[in-house]
């Protein structure tokens, strides 16, 4: 039995923004990967603010600090 498509993704789908950049048959290694992106994005937008980048991303600025070193994402303006 297939599943109903919810509306929300039926939206999605409709709008094109359903699309997966990263092979998903190693979850963990897709979502380390949309991490690094959002973060490097959230730092370009905040010209390397980590402070407004952290909040930005929902998380704490030492949080931050850490996945950048975890990552080794150097950033500099």
């Amino acid at each position: 039995m297939q599943e109903e498509e919810s509306e929300q993704d039926a939206l999605w789908r409709a709008s094109g923004e359903l699309i997966f950049e990263f092979p998903i048959d190693n979850l963990p290694e897709a979502i380390s990967k949309l991490e690094q992106e959002n973060i490097v994005q959230a730092l370009e937008k905040y010209n390397g603010n980590k402070t407004k980048a952290a909040e930005d991303l929902g998380i704490g600025r030492t949080n931050l600090i850490a996945k950048l070193r975890k990552y080794k994402i150097e950033f500099s303006v």
